[in-house]
């Protein structure tokens, strides 16, 4: 009798990188918008607590109207934002996808987690956790600069991602090519993509008018018109 393999044996056997990975799009897809809203504001809240005493802090906000569409996971980019606190001057801002900010978030909350254990649990929720001697704004904001600098391929994992499709995930040329041979879908999540010309190459990545756009030529095509 043939023996089965469970699904958690076979995930022991991939690379650590593509279980990671393959984490974070199953958490992104359960995700709903108020659980990606309460992040957002523990994100606020672990950083102010992790750069206790510190003169820089780090300022997480969505950026206005990007969350507004019904394809809000595409669509919504998070700023983060890093402030002086004396002077209250912006000395560093960067814009993340929604899978570049549930990887910070993992990254951060484990630190928090990590520090906790280390000192000892908190019982008073407003306590301020034991900060470090490094500045820990700065350290955060190079970690996001690292996300938003280093597009990987969804597939392969290792190649610099040349395009993008209008799901937002991006891959390698080499990758996308392979793969459109046999399918028209996104490998991630299935967007069917039917045209050539329904991907943008990475020196063109796309605006929030490009996504609006896109979007809207999807609402057009689907239906038949309405005539009052």
């Amino acid at each position: 009798m043939g023996q089965q393999i469970s699904g958690q044996a076979v995930m022991s056997h991939l690379p650590e990188k593509l279980v990671k990975h393959a984490g974070l799009v199953r958490e992104s897809g359960y995700l709903t918008y108020e659980e990606f809203l309460a992040r957002v504001a523990e994100l606020n809240d672990v950083t102010a607590k992790l750069a206790a005493g510190q003169q820089k802090h780090l300022l997480f906000e969505v950026q206005p109207g990007s969350d507004a569409s019904a394809l809000w996971k595409v669509a919504v980019r998070i700023v983060c934002t890093k402030i002086n606190k004396e002077s209250g001057t912006v000395e560093a801002s960067r814009i993340m996808n929604l899978y570049q900010f549930i990887q910070l978030y993992r990254d951060v909350t484990s630190q928090a987690a990590e520090v906790l254990t280390a000192e000892g649990t908190i019982k008073d929720p407003s306590a301020q956790l034991p900060s470090t001697d490094s500045c820990q704004a700065s350290m955060w904001m190079g970690r996001v600069k690292q996300l938003t600098d280093e597009e990987e391929c969804c597939i392969c994992m290792d190649g610099k991602a040349d395009l993008i499709l209008p799901c937002a995930h991006s891959f390698c040329q080499k990758c996308i090519d392979k793969w459109s041979g046999q399918s028209r879908n996104c490998p991630i999540c299935r967007l069917q993509v039917t045209a050539a010309n329904e991907s943008w190459v990475m020196s063109d990545f796309p605006t929030e008018n490009d996504v609006a756009n896109y979007i809207l030529n999807l609402a057009d095509e689907a239906g038949y018109p309405h005539r009052p």
